[in-house]
């Protein structure tokens, strides 16, 4: 290989590795973990590992990211995220493997980074990637709190959802998650939680005024599944009240 080819190929790599760098510092800044960036850049964590060393970043400990404050007064934002929760999420309690978190697995991208937005104002440290299958692909989307999952499993609803603010956007965020607007005319939410469903009845009928009907489907699955219908003539200002990011 010729001088000129040899430097060539060395700014090359320098350059790369220069962009990697760059990457990395940023990956780091947004909040991701070292597994997390690791995957991002398509190094080994080892690797990552030394290379945050020598840029000076220090790795957040298991207890650290667990333990770490939020903020759980009841608020719009917060409300959201149960939301969300209550539709299409999933909760890690896991004391002996000292595993708490909870995770986000959605079809939509812009569900997933509204979701996303909504965690970090919260003081949480999310973490959002692209899983392919043979479908859509999913979006995931996971944080780590011990103090979240504790308050969550202890959460009464009815109390947490004291305003009509927090109502709208605990309807906001199930309805992206397990709602659906059909056939540009009627909107729905799905739910397998009987007493969730009649608490989002309430609120629809008694707190913000509409008149949704109950249907219950049972055939051929092993818990009944319920749709909560809002009919047509309400269903444009049912969106315009909870205005969604998807399914609008």
């Amino acid at each position: 290989m010729c001088v000129c080819r040899q430097v060539y190929m060395a700014q090359h790599i320098l350059l790369i590795m220069e962009f990697l760098d760059e990457k990395i510092q940023r990956l780091y800044r947004e909040g991701y973990k070292q597994k997390e960036i690791a995957r991002k850049v398509g190094f080994s964590q080892a690797h990552v590992s030394r290379l945050m060393r020598k840029f000076g970043m220090k790795t957040k400990g298991h207890s650290e990211r667990h333990r770490k404050p939020i903020d759980l007064t009841p608020s719009p934002n917060l409300a959201y995220i149960i939301g969300a929760l209550k539709g299409d999420g999933d909760i890690i309690n896991n004391p002996k493997w000292r595993k708490y978190g909870l995770r986000l697995r959605v079809s939509s991208k812009i569900f997933a980074q509204s979701f996303r937005k909504a965690l970090q104002k919260q003081g949480l440290e999310p973490y959002m990637w692209f899983t392919e299958n043979p479908h859509k692909g999913i979006w995931n989307v996971t944080a780590d709190s011990q103090e979240f999952i504790i308050w969550y499993e202890n959460l009464n609803l009815t109390e947490f959802l004291t305003t009509k603010e927090m109502q709208i956007s605990f309807l906001k965020g199930i309805y992206e998650a397990e709602g659906g607007y059909y056939y540009s005319s009627y909107a729905s939410i799905f739910n397998t939680d009987s007493a969730l469903i009649s608490l989002i009845e309430s609120i629809l009928f008694h707190d913000l005024g509409f008149v949704p009907s109950v249907y219950c489907s049972k055939k051929g699955r092993k818990k009944p599944r319920y749709q909560i219908y809002i009919p047509t003539k309400e269903t444009a200002r049912f969106l315009a009240l909870i205005k969604p990011c998807i399914k609008n």
